[in-house]
């Protein structure tokens, strides 16, 4: 199973999970549409070398936060609007109407909670104003990145936040980080009660995606539970763990038994 997730952009549009093995898209969808990702702009001034002023960076940050607001507000009027429309409530007489906004309507499933909300996200201011984005709404919210949720885990377990971390098999974001903070970062967020999952990004780097699950064992974490964090927990995060996830009786097998 895989999740097939757009890229690019600031809101790149919607994933769906699929299974690997089909002729077609209608039998390799496995829960389509699920999930809204949105790239956070990053929230730091560079400084020195051939930067721009500290007071454009600034600048432009407030205006890249301001159009998100803009955008999720203006959904959010729409999905309002729409659901109006469609209420049993309003009489026959009603003249209410609303003019389809493709982008608007696949927005719609992250107010009525029937889909997730992606942040792609790595440092800490970044991760809080999502949070606060996400509560405003009051959307469902998965991190993906999260560098610096180890600095956080406080908020993300009280607003029961999830983390899509990416390769633990990398350097530290920081000079003076410790180097073996990656592999160790799964360990603090299962300490901290904080559901997550390992992940890789594109599809031949699926093959190493037990070794990085595996050596967050040699770091904190025990074998049952880094098994755990590429199979239930991705589960559970992606909404599909009534059905796979783990091996219990009536779900779906996704597991391979071999010889030799």
């Amino acid at each position: 199973l895989a999740q097939v997730v757009p890229s690019g952009g600031t809101i790149s549009g919607q994933s769906s999970v699929v299974q690997l093995d089909a002729w077609n898209w209608e039998d390799a969808a496995y829960k389509a549409d699920e999930g809204i990702h949105l790239n956070w702009p990053r929230m730091y001034v560079y400084k020195g070398g051939n930067s721009e002023p500290e007071d454009v960076q600034r600048n432009k940050i407030q205006k890249n936060l301001n159009d998100i607001q803009l955008y999720f507000d203006e959904a959010k009027a729409y999905s309002l609007t729409a659901a109006a429309t469609t209420s049993s409530n309003l009489g026959a007489s009603s003249k209410l109407t609303v003019d389809q906004n493709l982008k608007f309507e696949a927005m719609r499933g992250l107010f009525t909670g029937e889909k997730t909300l992606y942040v792609h996200c790595d440092y800490v201011k970044e991760i809080i104003s999502a949070v606060a984005l996400a509560d405003k709404f009051g959307f469902r919210l998965v991190i993906v990145g999260g560098t610096d949720s180890y600095r956080v885990t406080d908020l993300l377990k009280s607003k029961n936040v999830s983390v899509i971390l990416g390769r633990t098999h990398s350097l530290p974001p920081r000079e003076d980080d410790d180097v073996d903070l990656p592999y160790k970062l799964p360990s603090i967020l299962a300490n901290a009660g904080i559901t997550y999952t390992v992940s890789t990004d594109g599809s031949w780097q699926g093959r190493n995606i037990a070794f990085n699950a595996g050596t967050s064992a040699g770091y904190g974490v025990s074998k049952e539970d880094a098994l755990m964090s590429i199979t239930l927990n991705a589960a559970k995060i992606l909404g599909i763990s009534a059905t796979t996830g783990s091996l219990e009786e009536g779900k779906d097998a996704t597991l391979i038994i071999s010889n030799g």
